[in-house]
C-alpha cells in the first residue's frame, strides 16, 4: 500500500481502522487490494482486532495459526483468494466470531471439529474449495446462525439432523456435492428458512405436503438433480413469496400443482421427471403461470405430460426461455410440435 509508510500514523494507512480510545488496529480492510504471497503470522499481534477482510486478493499458503490469538475477531474474511491446505483448526480459538468467510480458495481436508466451539457464528462461506468429510452434526448447535454455504466442495454422507435447532437459519446451501440419505424431518422445522440450494446431489426421498407451511417464507427451492420422489406438494401453490421454484432432473411424480397465485416466481423448471399420466388434464398447471408476470425461466420437458392447452399464456410478451418438449401434447396459442422446444427470448 503506498499510504503505508512511517510518515504517516499507521491509523491513517488505507484499510486500517483503529480504536479512538486506546489508538488500537480494529479493522484490517484490504479487500482487493491486489496483494499476493502469504498472510503474515504477525497479524496474531493485532490483539484488539475485530475485522480481518483480505477478501479478492492472490494470497498463497496456509492461514497462519496465529490468527487464533485474535481473541476479539468478530468477522474473519478471506474469499477469492488462492489460500491451500486444512483449515487452520486454531480459527476455534476466536470465540467471539461472528462470520466466517472461506470461499472461493483451494482448502482441503475436513471442517475441524474444533469448530464447534464457534457456537456464536452467524454467517459461515466455505463454497469452492476441496472440503471432504461431511457436514459436521455440531453445526446444529449454533443457534444463531443465519447462512451457511458450502456450494462446490466434495463434502458427502446425510444432512444432521440436528439442524431443527437453528431457529434462525434462512439459507441453507450444499449445491453439488455428494450429499446423500433424505432431508431429515427436524429439518423441515426450521421455519425461519426462505433460501433452500440444494442442486446436483444424491438427496432422495419425498418432500413434505405441508412444506409451504412448515416454511412460510420460502423464496427459493433449488433442488434439481437429485434423486427426489414423490409428488410436487400442492402446498407450493400458496407460497406467495417463492420466486425459484426448480426441482428438474429428479423422479416426481403425480401432477404438476396450480400455481396462480405466485406472483413474484421468475424461474420455474420441473423437466426429466416422471410427472403426469398422459391425459388431458395434465397440463391444467400451465394457464395458471399466465398470472406469473415475472417469469423468465419456464422447463417441464421430458416427463408424461399429455392432451394440449390453450393456456392464455403470452410467451413472447414475458420473453420467457422456455424448455417445453414433449411428445403428447400442443400449447396455443404458440404451437409445439413433436421433439421441438419453444424457446423465445
Amino acid at each position: 500500500m503506498p499510504t503505508w509508510n512511517d510518515s504517516t500514523h499507521f491509523c491513517n494507512w488505507t484499510g486500517v481502522i483503529c480504536g479512538l480510545r486506546h489508538k488500537r488496529v480494529v479493522t484490517l480492510n484490504l479487500w482487493s487490494g491486489g496483494f499476493s504471497g502469504s498472510v503474515s503470522p504477525a497479524v496474531g499481534n493485532l490483539s484488539f482486532l475485530r475485522e480481518l477482510f483480505l477478501h479478492n486478493n492472490s494470497f498463497t499458503g496456509s492461514v497462519p495459526h496465529e490468527v487464533g490469538k485474535l481473541s476479539r475477531l468478530r468477522r474473519l474474511g478471506l474469499s477469492n483468494n488462492s489460500l491451500s491446505g486444512e483449515i487452520t483448526s486454531n480459527i476455534s480459538q476466536c470465540l467471539n466470531l461472528l462470520e466466517l468467510d472461506l470461499s472461493g480458495n483451494d482448502f482441503i481436508g475436513v471442517i475441524p471439529n474444533e469448530f464447534e466451539e464457534l457456537n456464536k457464528l452467524l454467517f459461515i462461506n466455505l463454497h469452492s474449495n476441496n472440503l471432504t468429510g461431511e457436514i459436521p452434526k455440531f453445526i446444529g448447535n449454533f443457534t444463531f446462525l443465519q447462512f451457511i454455504s458450502g456450494l462446490g466442495n466434495n463434502l458427502q454422507g446425510n444432512i444432521p439432523d440436528t439442524l431443527g435447532h437453528l431457529s434462525n437459519m434462512w439459507f441453507f446451501g450444499f449445491a453439488s456435492n455428494n450429499l446423500s440419505g433424505i432431508l431429515p424431518p427436524s429439518f423441515f422445522n426450521i421455519s425461519s428458512l426462505t433460501n433452500i440450494d440444494l442442486p446436483n446431489n444424491q438427496i432422495g426421498g419425498t418432500l413434505p405436503a405441508d412444506i409451504a407451511i412448515r416454511f412460510p417464507g420460502l423464496k427459493s427451492l433449488n433442488l434439481p438433480i437429485n434423486k427426489l420422489t414423490g409428488p410436487i406438494p400442492v402446498s407450493l401453490s400458496n407460497a406467495s413469496n417463492l420466486k425459484l421454484l426448480v426441482l428438474n432432473e429428479n423422479a416426481f411424480t403425480g401432477s404438476v400443482p396450480s400455481f396462480d397465485r405466485l406472483e413474484r416466481l421468475t424461474r420455474f423448471a420441473v423437466n426429466e421427471n416422471q410427472l403426469g399420466n398422459g391425459k388431458s388434464d395434465d397440463l391444467d398447471f400451465v394457464s395458471s403461470l399466465a398470472n406469473c408476470s415475472k417469469l423468465s425461466i419456464l422447463g417441464f420437458s421430458a416427463n408424461n405430460l399429455g392432451g394440449w392447452h390453450d393456456s392464455g399464456f403470452n410467451w413472447e410478451s414475458k420473453k420467457c426461455r422456455c424448455n417445453v418438449s414433449q411428445r403428447k401434447f400442443v400449447i396455443r396459442p404458440y404451437t409445439v410440435f413433436i421433439g421441438e422446444s419453444l424457446s423465445t427470448e
